[in-house]
């Protein structure tokens, strides 16, 4: 606990409103008061020195909420940008030969920030995954547009699904610098972001006991399961054991059953309010909600317009 006095920089207009107050005769009184800002950032008034200040009984702690302030009125400005390097066909981005299936345009799928806000994951058509790191002085007003360069880069087999960072990932600590991916027809497998090299492999099998690739996959929060989505069906990896078996949990009863969730699952995210909730969404047009004490359906959302859900 950290005893400050209220200033026009450190405090807010709130705080000030706080120091006034009536008089019987209802003559308005401001005087100056100490602040006392708690560990949970919640600010009290603090009390007066002397035995009748002395508690009895500990502060309790109070919540906190911090909004964020957006000016929508500056126009955005581009700081950094790939330009034109990537705008190759998918076999002169990978460096090799052309071939029928890599004789189309290479394009950005998807990119991701690390948890940490330091670097991008991105994912494109010529099947590379490229780590680029964002200074932050280039996030500096002014600052004139910089060319964007991979720190990193990782050359999949075949086309790449899904991909997502390790959930605690901070580049202060290189154990937790490491992303998922799933390809066709191979693994799950997990990268070092550090060095590019493999570190190990999540295996999923069909009923014909072939290797199966998930649509889609995401850790949980805390990082130790790994969440895949197939079609109907969930498979859940612990994190720290590679190799062995997932939990299975269909989404709906039998293929020819109308409860549940049915279609190819899209995307899994999971509620960052520690609420054990999570959210998968489906190409059938269709959003379950989930409990990950038991992975059990507690609400199915269905799309009554457009095509099936690719985000949540």
């Amino acid at each position: 606990m950290v005893e400050a006095t209220a200033t026009e920089d450190s405090l807010p207009d709130p705080a000030e409103d706080a120091a006034a107050f009536l008089t019987e005769e209802g003559e308005l009184v401001e005087e100056e008061v100490a602040i006392v800002f708690h560990s949970n950032g919640a600010a009290l008034p603090a009390q007066e020195s002397g035995p009748a200040a002395e508690l009895t009984e500990p502060p309790v702690p109070q919540a906190s909420y911090y909004y964020l302030q957006y000016d929508f009125s500056v126009s955005p400005s581009l700081i950094r940008s790939t330009k034109r390097t990537f705008c190759t066909t998918a076999s002169e981005s990978r460096g090799r030969e052309a071939t029928r299936e890599l004789e189309e345009t290479n394009f950005f799928k998807g990119a991701k920030w690390s948890p940490d806000g330091t670097c991008l994951l991105s994912s494109s058509n010529d099947d590379v995954l490229r780590i680029f790191e964002v200074m932050v002085e280039a996030t500096d007003q002014g600052c004139e547009e910089s060319p964007l360069e991979p720190a990193l880069s990782v050359r999949e087999a075949e086309a790449v699904y899904d991909f997502c960072w390790y959930p605690l990932m901070s580049s202060t600590d290189p154990n937790t610098c490491c992303f998922l991916t799933s390809i066709r027809d191979h693994p799950v497998r997990m990268w070092d972001a550090y060095t590019g090299q493999l570190r190990c492999s999540y295996p999923a099998f069909d009923h014909m006991d072939q290797i199966w690739a998930p649509n889609c996959l995401s850790f949980n929060l805390d990082g130790s399961k790994i969440y895949c989505g197939f079609n109907d069906l969930i498979q859940i990896f612990d994190a720290s054991r590679p190799g062995d078996a997932p939990l299975r949990r269909p989404t709906t009863p039998s293929r020819k059953s109308r409860k549940g969730q049915k279609g190819l699952l899209s995307t899994i995210s999971f509620n960052p309010d520690h609420s054990g909730l999570y959210a998968a969404g489906s190409f059938g047009k269709n959003i379950g909600l989930y409990d990950e004490r038991n992975d059990e359906l507690l609400y199915l959302l269905k799309v009554a317009d457009g095509g099936g859900v690719t985000q949540a």
